[in-house]
């Protein structure tokens, strides 16, 4: 194996298990979420991996669908990143079974240079409460 290709996956991999770490502990809205029945929740279907390839500006764009494929209303739905870097555009709250939406998501890249790992939090009444979306690309 060529250890220029192993070397980014495994920083990756490591900024993302020390970040999820320190996230946990701040997670008041997962705590909030946990006191909702399991029965009123539903499914959610999500693609939680996004490959932004190489970017060169310091701003970018990009978009994820969340879709409800459960029998049951998603409600409560937030979502959030890890860093004031991020920001959403407006998107609903609540999703009726089979409905779908599009969220799109500006990240300012002005302080990394290299391999970057941005993460996105979605909670809601969805099994099990909150998904995690990674970003991954390369700044010039």
């Amino acid at each position: 194996m060529k250890t220029h290709i192993i070397k980014p996956f495994l920083f990756l991999i490591l900024f993302s298990l020390v970040s999820c770490f320190k996230y946990k502990e701040e997670d008041t809205e997962y705590k909030e979420l946990q006191k909702i029945s399991p029965e009123s929740l539903t499914k959610l279907s999500l693609n939680n991996f996004i490959d932004v390839d190489t970017i060169v500006n310091k701003d970018f764009k990009t978009s994820f669908k969340i879709k409800n494929i459960g029998n049951k209303t998603m409600n409560n739905i937030f979502i959030k990143g890890i860093c004031e870097c991020t920001s959403f555009s407006e998107y609903k709250t609540s999703l009726l079974p089979n409905e779908e939406q599009s969220t799109e998501v500006s990240i300012n890249l002005d302080q990394e240079k290299g391999n970057f790992l941005k993460e996105i939090f979605l909670y809601g009444t969805f099994y099990p409460y909150t998904r995690k979306i990674q970003i991954i690309g390369f700044k010039k």
